[in-house]
């Protein structure tokens, strides 16, 4: 008997919060990030092949600071929301390429399939690959809630915004808009 009442109570704790989680909402996720006007993280990862003879084998990030203002995605193959916003992305960089630097960050996924991805939506834009030995470093470094994220870097390297979650056509305006400022 004595060992039934924790049990139980660790049920009911648990199903609290199970219960919690699905009755949250997208306002729940719109947490400020404490990294907020501050500089992001530095990192350097290597570069798809197909985009390397722009940017070469690997790209660090800190070495664009001041130059333009930078729209970070991180994505995977298997992430349903990333392949719906992928058009979008790349149309957005199809229309700022010359104002913003857009890099994609794949993250918890595999070379090849990165690759059939790209090919898949025909991106042009920076993608970059975050499976070093099999760890997504700069996915832990950058405190990813999940997949999709958005990060929106002025040109200074300080932190404009980041979204959680599927971006839409109105937020990737909005947010493009501020950076450009």
């Amino acid at each position: 008997m004595k060992r039934v009442i924790p049990v139980i109570t660790i049920i009911l704790i648990l199903g609290g919060l199970f219960t919690f989680g699905l009755f949250r909402t997208d306002k729940n996720r719109d947490i400020p990030s404490a990294t907020l006007n501050k500089t992001v993280r530095d990192f350097e990862l290597p570069v798809f092949e197909r985009y390397q003879t722009e940017f070469g084998p690997n790209f660090k990030l800190s070495e664009n600071f001041n130059q333009k203002p930078i729209v970070i995605n991180f994505w995977a193959s298997w992430c349903g929301p990333c392949r719906n916003e992928m058009p979008l992305l790349q149309n957005m960089y199809t229309r700022y390429k010359d104002q913003i630097l857009f890099v994609g960050i794949q993250e918890s996924d595999t070379k090849e399939a990165g690759n059939d991805f790209l090919d898949e939506y025909s991106v042009t834009y920076l993608n970059v690959m975050d499976n070093i030995g099999g760890r997504s470093q700069i996915g832990i470094d950058y405190a990813l809630f999940g997949l999709p994220e958005t990060f929106f870097v002025r040109s200074d390297g300080t932190l404009l915004y980041k979204h959680p979650g599927e971006v839409t056509a109105e937020l990737l305006e909005q947010k493009i808009a501020e950076l450009l400022q």
